[in-house]
């Protein structure tokens, strides 16, 4: 297997790559060849007659080619980054799900088929494009057939920000192009692997918010609604925390602050995609009714030092082919070192190509869904692990000794994480105690209860069997102590309960 990527801006530059004796050569030699295609500024036409170029000069070639959610090349120029896939053994099939002409419920039944067609199913490439075409639930259904296949990919849209021409607009494209479904590239091949790494560098701060959804309110960008966070509109809860309006500014002002959230161990990460007049939120799934949910923040250095970690457990595959499907918002973060945490990976694939998404997906043996903020490299490789060769390009800035100077974002972002730290440690101290209180109260309040109920029944008998005044006065006076104490101890237990 050989990946190969190149960069091209029109239908002329593309008949000139594929002119290329050697590509062709590799072309010839591979038993199947799969195109994959990040694409900037391009027009629908531009990509229909790209697609075109490719089929002619490769007859059979199967491709993906989805709009990205950032503009990373010329700003006023088509950008298209093509990768090929030359497999020696494995085969790729692809199709493209048009939900503007079947129905989610035939769309799932086919895809199962499509995906049953061949042995050896090794992975699932899957780039969905409109917010309400229901991708949660069919990442779900579809997964559940294969629960030991990867599915991974990357919500595809319009760029963030930028109001393109409609024949601009976002758009995914195998055979054909759609602006609302799904394009899917299914790999097949014995000796194929396929692994897939997924880093979240986000962290949580703040106490925990329940969140309240509405799944039936839905738009063009996610599917589903945040209407409340602890009974209050989300919109009022950053307005709160990070002092920002309700304007036409709230989305940018609050992408940098997502809300993360923990299911079975899992961390989610779900930055919002869309508002409404109401000051509800929308979102690409990932949160449940009832959640608790967090706010989170980014250090640029986290998010470079998470895909240094990543690129070293992609090592282990010894990867001949890599995609990496990487949140928008990591673009916006880093700014200038952007490119820097796509390096990282280079020690893995020098031929790698990348894919900035709405958000993205990874599901594995049940479990992932559609994030946003995370980086997934998906790295593959055919047939046995060539020899290792360290690699010692693309450190870590801090792997190459001590800066003297932190950046002061970087300090104050430290400064948070170890204040946040030491006050969710001191929540943690005050609960304990105030559950061992509780724990102190109530035990001690029912072994307190047991002498007292048997000083009273005795009192009882006494007060029942003697007629002798002076001793009958006494007991009296026992019984009505020993009911004021049982009340007392009651009221204790009571409280400790509340507490509790």
């Amino acid at each position: 297997m050989i990946q190969k990527t190149f960069i091209v801006h029109d239908e002329s530059e593309t008949f000139e790559l594929l002119a290329s004796a050697k590509l062709y050569s590799l072309y010839q030699n591979a038993r199947s060849t799969f195109a994959f295609l990040s694409c900037s500024n391009a027009t629908h036409i531009q990509m229909q007659q790209v697609g075109r170029v490719l089929k002619s000069a490769y007859p059979g070639i199967k491709l993906i080619a989805c709009s990205q959610a950032v503009n990373d090349g010329d700003k006023e120029r088509c950008t298209v980054r093509i990768s090929f896939f030359y497999f020696d053994e494995a085969e790729v099939e692809t199709c493209t799900l048009d939900y503007n002409t079947i129905t989610r419920d035939e769309i799932i039944h086919r895809v199962k088929e499509f995906l049953n067609s061949h042995e050896h199913l090794k992975g699932v490439c899957i780039m969905p494009i409109g917010g309400d075409i229901g991708t949660r639930d069919f990442l779900e259904k579809v997964s559940e057939a294969f629960p030991e296949v990867p599915f991974f990919g990357g919500l595809a849209g319009d760029p963030v920000d930028f109001k393109l021409p409609e024949d601009q607009s976002g758009f995914v494209m195998t055979d054909t192009m759609t602006d609302r479904g799904i394009a899917l590239a299914a790999f097949f091949g014995e000796d194929l692997h396929i692994m897939v790494n997924q880093q979240l560098p986000w962290k949580a701060v703040g106490r925990e918010l329940t969140a309240r959804i509405d799944i039936t309110k839905k738009n063009k960008l996610a599917d589903l609604c945040l209407t409340s966070l602890d009974d209050k509109l989300p919109v009022d809860i950053y307005k709160h925390y990070l002092g920002i309006e309700f304007n036409e500014y709230f989305l940018q002002n609050v992408r940098e602050f997502p809300l993360i959230v923990n299911h079975n161990g899992d961390k989610y990460v779900n930055i919002p995609m869309d508002f409404n007049d109401s000051g509800e939120l929308f979102y690409n799934g990932g949160i449940s009714d009832g959640d608790k949910l967090r706010l989170g923040y980014g250090n640029p250095e986290d998010f470079l030092r998470k895909a240094d970690e990543g690129s070293q457990a992609i090592d282990a595959l010894g990867a001949q082919g890599l995609l990496i499907f990487v949140c928008y918002i990591h673009k916006m973060i880093l700014k200038e070192k952007s490119g820097e945490e796509i390096k990282r990976y280079l020690r893995n694939c020098v031929g790698l190509n990348y894919y900035y998404a709405m958000g993205e997906i990874y599901r594995f043996e049940g479990r992932g869904e559609i994030q946003n903020g995370t980086l997934v490299a998906v790295a593959m490789r055919e047939g046995e692990k060539d020899t290792e060769v360290e690699n010692a390009l693309f450190k870590l800035q801090s792997d190459s000794g001590k800066r003297n100077i932190v950046p002061l974002n970087e300090r104050l972002l430290n400064f948070l994480e170890v204040t946040t730290n030491e006050y969710d440690e001191m929540a943690h101290i005050a609960e304990q105690a105030n559950k061992a209180k509780s724990d102190f109260l109530s035990n001690m309040s029912h072994e307190i209860r047991t002498p007292i109920n048997a000083v009273l029944g005795m009192d009882e008998m006494i007060l029942r069997d003697t007629e002798e005044p002076k001793t009958r006065k006494y007991a009296e006076n026992i019984q009505d102590a020993g009911n004021i104490l049982l009340s007392l101890v009651n009221d204790i237990l009571d409280f400790s309960k509340i507490e509790a």
